[in-house]
């Protein structure tokens, strides 16, 4: 009944700090690589706009680079 008279040792992180600690460090783990997925399903709209930006940017930028390497690699006339 020692554990009764000190009602702060009923909570399990109170009685046993070190594998409380232990406990949260692993929870926290193991949900940050589920973050990512809730962001992107709660925000699609944004998203779906913002990857079709970079993918077009990048379609373009990469159109310009391949015709400026293609006039350098061009002999001379």
């Amino acid at each position: 009944m020692w554990i009764l008279a000190h009602p702060e040792l009923l909570t399990f992180s109170a009685r046993y700090p070190r594998v409380a600690q232990y406990l949260q460090s692993a929870a926290t783990i193991g949900a940050l690589p589920g973050l990512p997925l809730l962001f992107c399903i709660e925000h699609r709209p944004e998203l779906t706009r913002w990857v079709a930006a970079v993918g077009l940017a990048a379609t373009l930028m990469g159109s310009v680079l391949a015709t400026l390497n293609w006039l350098i690699v061009l002999p001379p006339h």
